[in-house]
């Protein structure tokens, strides 16, 4: 099974991923750090030379890449994606088609305290109001999920533990 995690930078995709793979007994993987590893360069960076277009098939294709793998050895892992992937119209299908996905839903002021306040490592910041940036993915994290969770006021633990009971875990 993959199970993937959604939603806007600071819902705690990575942190709810470790904890959920722990209680479940799954792999974890960031696939953030997976691009950054398999291309040898920091997102910022790709953002920076190349231009969003550019990191945006980098990303689809670590997706798929991360999906063909876990379903050819049988293993089960928690995908944290990142905050943009599902915007893509070919990895929102990909995340639809081929993995449970959860939509990790937080208010404007819960993820602005998550991201505390250095964004530099945050491309999609740059130059952006959170809010704004919100109110467009939000339809589009909906959409893509087959279920929403919301982290207001939740420990990781709690999040992690209702994805687990949401999915008969």
């Amino acid at each position: 099974m993959i199970i993937s995690l959604t939603g806007f930078m600071g819902s705690g995709k990575t942190s709810v991923g470790r904890k959920l793979s722990t209680l479940l007994s799954y792999d974890f993987l960031d696939l953030d750090d997976y691009i950054v590893e398999s291309r040898g360069r920091s997102i910022p960076d790709i953002f920076a030379t190349d231009g969003e277009p550019v990191f945006r098939q980098i990303e689809c294709d670590c997706l798929r890449e991360v999906i063909e793998e876990y379903e050819q050895n049988g293993r089960s892992v928690i995908l944290s994606l990142g905050g943009g992937a599902v915007t893509t119209p070919e990895c929102k299908k990909l995340v639809q088609e081929r993995t449970e996905c959860i939509y990790l839903k937080g208010t404007p002021q819960t993820l602005r305290s998550h991201l505390g306040g250095d964004q530099s490592g945050r491309p999609m910041l740059q130059g952006n109001n959170l809010e704004l940036l919100l109110e467009k993915r939000s339809p589009i994290y909906e959409s893509a999920a087959k279920c929403t969770v919301c982290i207001d006021g939740r420990s990781v633990l709690t999040i992690a533990q209702r994805i687990k009971d949401l999915l008969h875990l």
